[in-house]
């Protein structure tokens, strides 16, 4: 019970941070450095869900492979 409460409270943080970046990216055009600080701020929430054992770590390589392709993809 107590570590279920932890992984979904680490899990909810995550899920703001996707959605801060969803919300930047409906922008017209983003600044890069507001994105910069987001995908950052996305990827040390999935390296510490990979720490603790809360999601595999090739779950969180792909998370942020998919991320930064996402990325790259919208800047064109």
């Amino acid at each position: 019970e107590r570590k279920a409460s932890r992984n979904r409270r680490f899990q909810e943080l995550y899920k703001e941070s996707v959605k801060q970046l969803r919300d930047l990216l409906k922008t017209p055009t983003p600044e890069a450095t507001v994105l910069s600080t987001t995908l950052s701020k996305i990827y040390s929430r999935i390296d510490t869900l990979a720490k603790k054992n809360i999601i595999h770590e090739n779950t969180a390589a792909r998370r942020k492979s998919a991320f930064a392709r996402t990325i790259s993809l919208s800047q064109k």
